[in-house]
């Protein structure tokens, strides 16, 4: 879930996210640094898992040293302890907020596979991120379109925060329903397709612009990441 993003709300306060993901990405990526022979000899070695277990993609690499295997514990363990607001005395994981969209990278991410749309109760899941940009009319900030594709929403930012601290409002919520299609195969089997719609509710600080687009994102797997 690209899960930073800056922006001032009516000149009152910043509204600032979380990067759970990349703060978790720098340290896993720290911890996989090793010698250009070390990395030539992995690269030629097929990772296979005959795994049947949904926390398949959980299993570690076979860590060669000690030291990356201590760098994988600590990345692993960002990626599941919940992150608190600051001040804390949790100082090594405090600073969550004031707008968020989970407080673990496991939310979004379960047992490092993709996400779900849905969970038990038929709720949208963390996994699903709402991204929010309006069209580039005026040709303005040519270099933003060129790296990120898109100019983020003025009000809200680029993506919809679901969570705030305890002293600041989310900034909405979302749904989701279906439209069944029923077709046939090639040889004349019926089959269902599910085309779902997601609609944004709840919002806490106004309408979104009027040529907003919004695009609904599932989180990956994070197979072969680190």
């Amino acid at each position: 879930m690209r899960l930073s993003c800056n922006k001032i709300e009516k000149d009152t306060f910043m509204h600032t996210k979380l990067s759970i993901f990349a703060t978790t990405a720098i340290i896993l990526i720290a911890g996989c640094s090793s010698s250009t022979t070390e990395k030539k000899e992995r690269s030629s070695v097929a990772q296979f898992t005959k795994s049947s277990s949904y926390k398949a993609f959980s299993k570690s690499h076979d860590f060669k040293s000690d030291e990356e295997l201590d760098m994988h514990i600590l990345g692993k363990s960002f990626f599941r302890i919940p992150w608190v607001e600051a001040p804390s005395a949790t100082t090594a994981r405090d600073g969550l907020g004031p707008l968020f969209s989970a407080n673990t990278c496991l939310h979004c991410h379960p047992s490092n596979s993709s996400g779900v749309v849905q969970d038990e109760k038929l709720n949208v899941s963390r996994s699903i991120v709402m991204r929010l940009s309006v069209p580039n009319i005026k040709n303005i900030n040519n270099n933003l379109i060129k790296t990120n594709g898109f100019l983020s929403e003025p009000i809200y930012g680029g993506q919809l925060s679901f969570n705030g601290t305890s002293d600041v409002k989310y900034e909405g919520g979302v749904d989701v329903s279906y439209e069944y299609i029923n077709l046939k195969s090639g040889d004349g089997e019926p089959y269902e397709l599910r085309k779902p719609s997601f609609i944004l509710t709840k919002l806490q600080y106004g309408e979104l612009h009027k040529d907003a687009n919004v695009a609904p994102h599932r989180a990956l797997a994070l197979t072969g990441l680190g």
